[in-house]
């Protein structure tokens, strides 16, 4: 993949990248409660049946790129992805994130593309990695979803989570 984004070197660079887990799904649920006397976690927060639909693009082998659209909150450093739509390039995007599909699970290969991405990329307020799907449990029934590594600018921790009404 060639990112066509101007080289951008801003003051604070990319953020430290940490895993999205899929299952964080569940978690941050219940991390909502203690986040109210607790200051609140960086998080993606991505709807449900968009993350049931990744999933499949990548069960059936689709490698796709993603854009995301929605809110960046960068005082709380809080994604809130609204919709999300496919572009062949990451200069396709006009949304406020980029995510693509890989079926390489290497973290440490894939931090360094992650940082060199964001990096590249000044206009992306995160950008995601879709490495594998897994069954997660949610509201009592089972989701298929994908499991990603992730990059918040400005953030040094990352959690994926269902936006609400998602």
């Amino acid at each position: 993949m060639t990112a066509r984004c101007r080289r951008h070197n801003r003051r604070g660079g990319a953020s430290v990248v940490t895993h999205i887990l899929s299952r964080a799904i569940v978690v941050a649920l219940a991390a909502q409660l203690a986040s109210e006397t607790q200051a609140q976690q960086p998080a993606v927060l991505v709807p449900a049946l968009t993350l049931q639909n990744i999933a499949l693009d990548f069960d059936e082998g689709r490698n796709l790129m993603y854009c995301y659209f929605g809110r960046a909150d960068r005082t709380v450093l809080r994604i809130e992805v609204d919709s999300v739509t496919t572009v062949t390039t990451p200069s396709a995007c006009a949304g406020m994130g980029l995510a693509f599909v890989t079926r390489i699970a290497d973290a440490e290969f894939l931090m360094q593309a992650l940082r060199g991405l964001i990096d590249g990329c000044p206009q992306f307020a995160v950008v995601s990695a879709f490495y594998r799907t897994e069954e997660v449990e949610l509201d009592g029934g089972r989701l298929r979803a994908p499991r990603a590594l992730s990059v918040i600018r400005g953030a040094t921790a990352v959690t994926l989570s269902r936006r609400s009404g998602g």
